[in-house]
């Protein structure tokens, strides 16, 4: 029996196996050609165990910044952030209900109190015939919702920023009457106390004026014009509404009340770090019935 023939055919599968092979070879190299090595993957797991990423419905900030890598010198180097809200708002923002019927509760009752202590303001140089009180930093149950409750959240909310607090320590939270003929205040920006600049808020607990409150504020035109037009805009601050407004920002003011009261809550709000420009602040109201209302009140609580 000739062996020719076996010779032949183990020759043709010789060929065949290194023809179906080698193009296997090819395509897997092909495949993972360009991805990273193993020690550029663990590198690139580090930088991403030391991203610290918000929570779901958690304000975005600095401190939670995500991080890319740098075209550089291939190092981690922060992603630029968008304006906040309040940013885009031009700094100033008006909302309606802050507080829950709870909150209301218990500031409508602390405050019927200081109402009857309220006093002529003292000075000020754009605001006419208001009367006041400054609210106790001690046990107030207006100043602790104001500390932790609705308002400060929607606060760091719409700045994209978790390390806003009440600064009432530096600056009283003051409860502030619009109701003899002509109370008003002229168009103004609200002065710097602090560094970084505060924010002002006012908040209605009662409106049955006919005086409002009006603000300018800036609108570009479009994406591709750079020119703006400064818009007036004017409302009667409704029962429970905060106006938010950025410190040495838009200039607002309140029209001459002619008939019924306006009663608000003014308070401010700034970086827990921010420096207190102590020269910069004046109080407005002298409150000496006021501090007799808060002993009377302690001396209640002690007996209790």
């Amino acid at each position: 029996m000739s062996t020719v023939p076996f010779a032949r055919l183990g020759m043709v599968a010789i060929v065949a196996a290194v023809t179906i092979v080698l193009p296997i070879r090819f395509v897997q190299a092909s495949a993972f050609a360009g991805f990273p090595s193993r020690p550029q993957i663990e590198q690139k797991a580090k930088w991403q165990k030391n991203i610290r990423i918000p929570q779901r419905g958690q304000p975005w900030h600095p401190l939670f910044s995500p991080v890319a890598k740098s075209s550089e010198n291939n190092q981690p180097t922060p992603i630029e952030q968008s304006p906040s809200l309040l940013e885009k708002k031009g700094g100033i923002l008006y909302r309606t209900s802050i507080f829950d019927r709870s909150e209301l509760a218990q500031i409508r009752q602390d405050l019927a109190e200081y109402e009857r202590d309220m006093q002529d303001e003292t000075m000020s140089s754009v605001a006419q015939h208001r009367r006041g009180a400054v609210l106790s930093s001690v046990d107030s149950p207006t100043v602790q919702v104001l500390r932790e409750g609705s308002l400060v959240e929607w606060v760091r909310t719409v700045t994209s920023n978790p390390n806003y607090v009440l600064r009432d320590q530096d600056v009283p939270v003051e409860l502030r009457s619009y109701e003899k003929r002509g109370a008003s205040m002229a168009w103004h920006s609200d002065d710097v106390l602090f560094d970084p600049p505060q924010l002002e808020v006012v908040w209605t607990l009662e409106n049955t004026s006919d005086c409002v409150t009006m603000w300018k504020q800036p609108e570009q035109h479009g994406p591709n014009d750079s020119s703006k037009t400064t818009n007036i805009h004017t409302i009667e601050t409704d029962p429970n509404a905060v106006l938010l407004i950025a410190a040495g920002g838009p200039e607002h003011c309140v029209t001459s009340l002619k008939q019924g009261r306006r009663i608000i809550v003014k308070c401010v709000y700034a970086l827990r770090d921010a420096v207190f420009l102590s020269h910069a602040h004046q109080a407005q109201f002298q409150n000496k019935k006021g501090s007799k209302s808060n002993n009377k009140k302690n001396k209640k609580r002690q007996r209790r």
